[in-house]
């Protein structure tokens, strides 16, 4: 399956490459619930495999291409789809014009839609075309020899208002790996970049993103320097930096390419690493798992994410499953709160932890406050910016209300707000000589904790006279120990 888009309707729409009536794909819309509806299925004659992402243009209608199908050539067709499932085939490539379109479509801000083909033209190495929205096609450039081969990926336009792009391979000159390019919607083309396989990665299948600082960012599928691909950040100027390379803990060979989210950081996934990863990534390279699929809920993600209206996070999977065909996921990125912290009761010089469970995309930051105000670790206090906050060595000031803030670069959640109730330890009330010489001690508390009772002849060394007694109202304890001692002295020890 191809990733996804959001229209404006709120639904997601997408396509996958085979099934069906007919076996050749389908496009399908989904709501963010999960109801699923089959728009079309692909025939053949109109059509087949569409491996890439669809776009809805200004007329509100979706576009998309298939990799192959379409009579008599069968070299991939662009068709436009109604939301409501109404198709028409706008265009057949017949080789001469390109053929087998791997990536999808982007509308320029000249309304035309700017796509390309793997194959065809005059090298058999590809193509990139620009069409109306009623299917006029106009070829703006034929790759071959030195300028790249096999644009696997769709282009983008970015902020300057050229096209950006890459090709898989290079045939001639360069280092055979791949290039990134540039071209202006009239049809002159800039090799921008030629990736060398080892250093910067090589072999591109993902298309590139401008990200807020004005720069592009992609994927390889293969090289850097464990052989398994990497993520790079290209300038407009042409100045292409290796980012990451991916290893066996992160994952690897990623087909897709990367995407944006409105907290400034990279997303994208790989297809290696147990059944494929997701992964965060921040421009200066910082690199981070979010998840790793396990077969049962979806296996191999070779389309990228895209961010929808409620901040989440949605892709696809080709396999696994339930029906081991591949799923849609969602990616949670705001904060939740799976677990509150509770209300707790203790006496001064006792201590109190509270904790929360949380949930989002990471880095989670936390901020303890009490009565509204926020905290700062300290000597008797210590995890104010953490998932637990710790109190010891309590004081009747510490009793007060507290709660939590949960943040992450998608919003924030605040917890529910619990009580600390600190009451006074227990104390003598009164001591009794007996008959037998033997001494009763009388306690009092208010709360039911467990205690400790020492006694010690001279306030440095303490011996335990009992333990795990629990107090509540007035108690009586006996010393028997009493006999011949000058003095004695009595202490109650709250247990942990």
């Amino acid at each position: 399956m191809a990733s996804l888009i959001q229209a404006s309707d709120g639904n997601l729409y997408g396509t996958t490459s085979g099934g069906g009536d007919a076996g050749y794909g389908t496009v399908f819309r989904l709501a963010t619930n999960g109801g699923l509806v089959t728009l079309t299925s692909f025939a053949n004659t109109n059509g087949a495999s569409p491996y890439a992402n669809l776009v809805q243009a200004s007329d509100g209608n979706l576009y998309g291409t298939t990799s192959a199908g379409g009579s008599p050539w069968n070299y991939g067709t662009v068709f436009r789809l109604s939301t409501n499932g109404n198709m028409r085939t706008l265009l057949l490539f017949g080789g001469a014009n390109g053929s087998n379109p791997q990536g999808g479509l982007v509308q320029g801000t000249d309304g035309y839609l700017y796509g390309t083909t793997a194959n065809g033209g005059f090298s058999e190495s590809g193509t990139v075309f620009r069409l109306t929205t009623n299917g006029s096609l106009t070829t703006l450039y034929f790759f071959g020899s030195t300028n790249g081969v096999y644009p696997y990926a769709g282009v983008i336009q970015a902020s300057d208002g050229n096209l950006y792009g890459t090709t898989r391979n290079t045939s001639e000159g360069g280092f055979g790996y791949g290039t990134a390019f540039q071209l202006t919607t009239n049809g002159v083309l800039t090799t921008l970049a030629n990736f060398d396989l080892f250093n910067t990665g090589g072999t591109i299948c993902s298309g590139l993103v401008q990200a807020d600082d004005g720069n592009l960012y992609g994927t390889t599928l293969l090289g850097g320097n464990t052989g398994i691909g990497t993520a790079f950040r290209l300038e407009l100027t042409g100045e292409l930096t290796p980012l990451f390379a991916f290893n066996s803990w992160s994952g690897g060979r990623p087909y897709a390419g990367l995407m944006q989210a409105s907290d400034g950081k990279l997303y994208g996934t790989t297809q290696w690493g147990g059944s494929g990863t997701v992964f965060q990534l921040t421009t200066n390279g910082q690199f981070r798992t979010l998840f790793s699929f396990g077969y049962t809920n979806g296996a191999t993600p070779n389309a990228g994410l895209i961010q929808a209206a409620d901040g989440n996070l949605y892709g696809t999977t080709t396999e696994g499953g339930p029906g081991y065909v591949g799923t849609v996921y969602r990616v949670v990125t705001r904060p939740a709160i799976l677990s509150q912290p509770v209300c707790m009761t203790n006496v001064v010089g006792g201590a109190a932890t509270f904790s929360v469970e949380s949930d989002g995309v990471p880095e989670l930051n936390y901020q303890w406050q009490r009565d509204g105000t926020n905290l700062v670790d300290g000597a008797d206090l210590w995890g104010a910016t953490a998932a637990d906050l710790t109190l010891t060595s309590l004081t009747r000031g510490d009793a007060a209300n507290y709660r939590v803030v949960v943040q992450n670069g998608f919003g924030a959640v605040t917890s529910a707000v619990v009580k600390l109730t600190v009451e006074l330890p227990a104390e003598f009330t009164a001591i009794q000589h007996l008959p037998d010489k033997t001494l009763a001690l009388s306690l009092s508390t208010t709360s039911s904790f467990t205690w400790s009772i020492e006694a010690s002849t001279n306030l440095v060394e303490w011996e335990t006279l009992t333990n795990g007694l629990i107090l509540r109202g007035t108690t009586q304890f006996i010393d028997v120990n009493t006999a011949g001692l000058p003095q004695r002295f009595y202490r109650a020890v709250l247990e942990p």
